[in-house]
């Protein structure tokens, strides 16, 4: 929990970008933020438990069966200001995975893409949504990780890897962050917010930019929605 903000705090936090971007009168129950006439929720509950600024979030598709339709990722800000580092990690998980959330929700292609198993930006063997890629740096090189993230979908080639790791028949949620710069190197692939020591070193050994100054890290989440033909 960071510190001066309970998880209703950050809950509150949350809801406000919620009906910003996705306006449906979301509103705020301890820890449990949900859309009036729909089964909709977001469950603010930081399972990773790596921080102050760190948070984790569950959406949660259909309250009557979460165990099947909840999607988990975790995320964090940068700042020293608990209220500000919450919004930058709200801002983050939806530009990542609130928009491949809301794509599979509306089904207009305007949130995230949709992909194909042939699809070389795709996961091989399942319908997939990718969201967007973002990340943050600072020096000359502040890009060089998101840009080679954007470029390259190491996920496909990842799946091998991958695919034992997926228990659900649908809505698998793989997020993949990379970071790096002098001394320091991260590399994380988590399936339904589960750590995936695995597909993380297999990240890890891709040839991804290194900065050699400065700092660069990039992160997305892919939701692999169903196998191919299973409808």
């Amino acid at each position: 929990m960071s510190p001066g903000l309970t998880d209703h705090d950050r809950a509150v936090l949350v809801a406000e970008t919620l009906n910003e971007r996705f306006d449906r009168g979301w509103t705020v129950d301890g820890e449990f933020i949900s859309a009036p006439g729909t089964t909709l929720a977001v469950v603010v509950r930081d399972y990773c438990d790596a921080g102050p600024k760190h948070l984790g979030l569950e959406f949660v598709l259909n309250v009557d069966n979460p165990a099947e339709t909840t999607i988990f990722d975790c995320v964090s800000g940068l700042a020293d200001d608990p209220v500000e580092a919450t919004r930058q990690a709200v801002s983050m998980w939806m530009t990542t995975t609130g928009s491949a959330v809301l794509e599979l929700l509306t089904q207009h292609g305007e949130h995230a893409g949709h992909f194909q198993s042939a699809d070389p930006e795709g996961f091989p063997g399942w319908h997939m949504i990718g969201g967007a890629v973002t990340g943050y740096g600072v020096g000359s090189e502040r890009r060089a990780v998101v840009e080679w993230l954007s470029s390259e979908h190491p996920w496909h080639d990842l799946a091998p890897v991958v695919e034992p790791g997926l228990d659900r028949e649908m809505l698998n949620g793989i997020k993949i962050y990379l970071a790096g710069g002098p001394g320091l190197e991260t590399a994380e692939v988590r399936i339904n917010g589960q750590h995936h020591a695995p597909a993380s070193a297999a990240l890890a050994a891709m040839g991804w930019p290194r900065p050699g100054e400065g700092f660069s890290a990039a992160r997305t989440y892919v939701l692999l929605v169903a196998r191919e033909g299973a409808f």
